[in-house]
């Protein structure tokens, strides 16, 4: 409960616009957001402890209610506080990695040495677990994401981070300002998927521009 409280008290912030890289390949998705990568395990002076990890070679059609069971079959469920799975919104995709807040230092290198090289079932490959930057908080995650565009009210509900306090569900804190709805390239005919998401008229109505 108190991760959940400190979450709520974090203020101002939100999201911006940028491009993803992976692989030097670029990724055309209007926000997506990775400022996070590898880093060492422990804080540098002046800096707060790390209690974020960041989750790579998830596969793209995993859902975030996938990979909050695949983290309660770890054996995690109690331990996360937040959980963000980015996603492609023109090709209705996840981007192959994920954001995981847990509520103390300690939890945090547990689950990171435990996740590295874990292949949960379904998987094709092991995960691979770093920690996060430059946001290395829940407090700090909540400052960036509560008045980004994935949290537009159009935006789909698995689309957004959320936030736990002992494996329950706990509500995001409020934007403080006027969220723009994201900017999402549509796909030409032949770029369409063959399966079509349920979620593409909501999509449809949150491609609107700046």
């Amino acid at each position: 409960a108190a991760a959940a409280a400190a979450a709520a008290a974090a203020v101002g912030g939100g999201g911006r616009e940028v491009e993803w890289k992976e692989g030097g390949t670029a990724m055309d998705i209007a926000f997506a957001d990775d400022d996070s990568g590898p880093g060492g395990a422990e804080a540098t002076e002046g800096e707060g402890p790390r209690t974020t990890i960041m989750l790579r070679n998830l596969q793209l059609d995993l859902t975030r209610d996938e990979l909050i069971q695949q983290l309660n079959h770890a054996g995690f469920s109690t331990s996360y506080g937040f959980v963000y799975l980015p996603r492609d919104f023109t090709r209705r995709r996840g981007l192959g990695y994920a954001l995981v807040g847990t509520c103390s230092a300690d939890e945090a290198q547990e689950m990171l040495q435990r996740l590295e090289g874990l292949t949960p079932t379904g998987s094709v490959e092991a995960w691979q677990a770093s920690w996060s930057e430059p946001c290395r908080s829940i407090e700090e995650h909540v400052d960036r994401y509560r008045n980004s565009p994935v949290m537009h009210p159009s935006m789909p509900d698995e689309y957004k981070p959320v936030l736990f306090a002992g494996g329950k569900r706990q509500p995001f804190p409020a934007p403080t300002k006027a969220i723009r709805p994201p900017r999402i390239r549509h796909l030409k005919p032949s770029e369409q998927p063959e399966h079509p998401s349920p979620m593409a008229p909501l999509l449809t109505a949150a491609a609107l521009a700046f």
